[in-house]
């Protein structure tokens, strides 16, 4: 189970933090986790055991309703993207929503490059890099004609 190897400095409200983001991602933790979702919970909870005594605190006090707000958000973005069926991300779709967003073939041929191999990407991924996606999505919506490709 993944509760028993989560990080043994946290208190409870911060274990149900990291598992509250997880359902709200539609990961359900009472089925295990796959070695990309250990990951995410180690690298998570190790920021959080790292945050000063102040700053774990709000945390505690912390508005589910605006995490969940901000989750449905990126999970919309995501839905428009994503493939229907598989729930992923083709990587020509990847490269479109980059090239769409203003971002130069170079860099477009390195993210490329580092997804080849999986030819993909799942929520996780998109969650990993959503200021990115968000900045595309902005750059999108303000310059919808723009030919500038800088980013």
């Amino acid at each position: 189970r993944v509760h028993g190897g989560i990080n043994p400095q946290l208190k409870d409200p911060e274990k149900t933090y990291l598992f509250r983001v997880l359902e709200i991602c539609d990961y359900d933790p009472k089925k295990g986790a796959d070695f990309k979702i250990f990951c995410v919970l180690a690298a998570l909870s190790e920021r959080i055991s790292a945050l000063e005594e102040w700053q774990k605190n709000l945390i505690h006090d912390l508005d589910y309703a605006s995490l969940e707000t901000k989750l449905f958000l990126c999970k919309n973005l995501w839905t428009v993207n994503c493939d229907n069926i598989s729930n992923l991300m083709p990587l020509d779709q990847l490269c479109v929503e980059l090239y769409a967003g203003g971002v130069t073939d170079e860099h477009i041929e390195e993210v490329r490059d580092k997804f080849m191999s999986v030819g993909q990407i799942d929520l996780l991924d998109f969650l990993t890099y959503i200021p990115l996606f968000v900045l595309l999505h902005q750059n999108i919506v303000q310059n919808p004609f723009e030919r500038s490709r800088t980013l």
